[in-house]
Parts: structure tokens; sequence; C-alpha cells
């Protein structure tokens, strides 16, 4: 009997359409994601539209991060950080560097400021930190870490299962937030504007003085990043949203693209489910990829 799989992009990180890698998942589709049953697919964007240079590894890679140098960071849910470099067409794997601390992401400000995240239900937060050379232990967060973002090395935001927290450089700093179901997604556009999201559809709005509820979606919000002077946000089931900042209403504006994870430095990036789209305006959006990792992929022998 052949064995029936399931193909998603879920992450994505770079530039623009053609310095973003994203991470593609084939998995037994009568399962969730799982470490044992679940291959990882590292793919780079191209601007004619395509998906090229995949890379797999038999194993969950459950976030991914790439430098405007280029350098590319992917998080292993088991503890290990993977680095690669990409020439041409090929991808070079650098370094596999064991960190001893079950990981859910990893996020970056530049080469010399890389974090990797993660922990356990119930426990605080772990993270390690790469300084360009060598990656040491940070201070535990609050609780266990599920996103971040930041603006500044003083001023990074971390999400846990129902609170958010700010690291200073040195110290973790607990805010006032506690959120009814687990949070999702944080966003720093500067220390004094702040967006998080929870599973359960509501934004929330920060600054250096708190949190308070912003609006509410009718479903899971699962990523949030600003562009263009607005707030977009990521409906798992019901594509892209975004924040209509006079009414402080969630709007729908591409239903079709069911956002897994938002990216935006000089391009709005959109990891959804089996293509990658891109915005350069916050108008048009076009796909890269469309289908395309499941044709590359499916030929292959699984790799789990």
């Amino acid at each position: 009997m052949t064995q029936e799989y399931k193909y998603v992009v879920w992450h994505a990180s770079g530039l623009n359409d053609d310095t973003t890698v994203g991470i593609g998942y084939r998995y037994i589709d009568e399962s969730a994601i799982r470490d044992d049953e679940v291959e990882s697919w590292l793919l780079q964007t191209h601007q004619d539209g395509s998906f090229g240079a995949p890379r797999g590894w038999g194993t969950y890679i459950n976030g991914v991060w790439r430098s405007a140098s280029g350098r590319i960071f992917m998080s292993i849910a088991d503890g290990s950080v993977l680095t690669a470099t990409l020439s041409g067409n090929q991808f070079n794997e650098l370094a596999n560097v064991e960190l001893d601390v079950a990981l859910t992401g990893i996020w970056g400000l530049d080469d010399q400021h890389v974090y990797a995240y993660g922990g356990a239900p119930d426990r605080p937060g772990k993270i390690r930190f790469y300084d360009g050379a060598t990656w040491t232990k940070l201070p535990d967060a609050p609780d266990w870490i599920l996103h971040m973002h930041g603006c500044a090395p003083d001023c990074i935001y971390g999400v846990g299962q129902k609170t958010v927290f700010r690291w200073d450089g040195q110290r973790w700093h607990e805010t006032n937030l506690r959120a009814n179901v687990s949070l999702a997604a944080v966003w720093v556009e500067n220390p004094d504007e702040i967006y998080a999201t929870d599973v359960g559809g509501t934004l929330f709005d920060g600054s250096s003085s708190g949190f308070v509820e912003r609006a509410r979606w009718e479903g899971p919000l699962d990523g949030v990043a600003k562009f263009k002077g607005t707030v977009w946000l990521g409906g798992v089931e019901t594509g892209l949203l975004k924040l209509d900042g006079k009414t402080n209403k969630i709007e729908s504006v591409k239903p079709k693209i069911l956002t897994r994870g938002i990216e935006a430095r000089e391009t709005l990036i959109i990891a959804a489910g089996n293509r990658v789209v891109f915005s350069t305006d916050g108008q048009s959006f076009y796909s890269v990829g469309a289908d395309a990792f499941e044709r590359i992929v499916k030929p292959l022998p699984f790799l789990g």
C-alpha cells in the first residue's frame, strides 16, 4: 500500500522574493507533524515564481531566519541549530550545534544577534544567544517562549503561553498582559509600538507602559507584522488579514492565503501552506512556488 503524505510550507524568511528561504514539510497525512514522522526541506524562492535548491533532513526544523548577509539559521525541535549559506543553487551546511534545550523557533536582528528560543509547557523559557562566533546561555524567561521579535538588542519581546515579557539585553521583565489562551506571535515596531496575538483571535496593542486589547477576530491569529504602515495578521483558517487602524477592526484581505507566518523587511513575506506570497507595496500580492514543493519532493524517497 502506497503511503499518503501531506506537503506544506509553514516558514519563510528573507529580504525579498529572490533572497527568501522557506521550510516545507512532508509528513504522513493521517498524523500530526511529529519528530519521527516528518522530514523538513529548505527551499529557495526565485523571482520567476519557482522554488529551487531543495535540501532535506529527516527531522523537524521548526524555524528559519535568514540574515541580510545571506546566512541561514534553522532551529531543530530536539535542541540543535543548523546554519547554512546559499551559493547559486547549492545550500552549503556550515554547522550543526547542539544547544541542549528543546527549541520552538529562531530569530535574529543581524549576524551578531541571533536568538534560539524554546523550553517546555508550564516551565521557564530557554534561550541561547549567538554573537557571530559562539552560542551562550541567557537567563531563563518567565514562560515557555513560543515566538519573539524586537527592534534592538535591548528591546526584544517574547510571548509565552499566556503572557508577554521583555528582554532589555541583561534580564527579562514581565508585562501586564495575561491572556486567556495561548499567545502566538509578537511584532516590535519600536519601543512604544508592539503587537501580540493569541490563538483565540485577539490582537493586543503594547508599549513600554503595557498592553491593552485592540481587536478581535473569529479565529486563530498565527502571525503579525507591520509593513507599509499597516498591521498584517495571519489567519490560519481565514487567510491574510489586516487591522483597520481607523476603526480598530480586523478585516479580511486575501481569504485564500492561509497564512502560517509573516515576516516584513524589504518585502512582506507570507508562508501560506503550499506557497510563499510576497507584496512590495501592501496592495498587490504574488505567489512563488504554488504547489511546487510537492512536485519537487514527491518523487524522492522519504527521509524520516
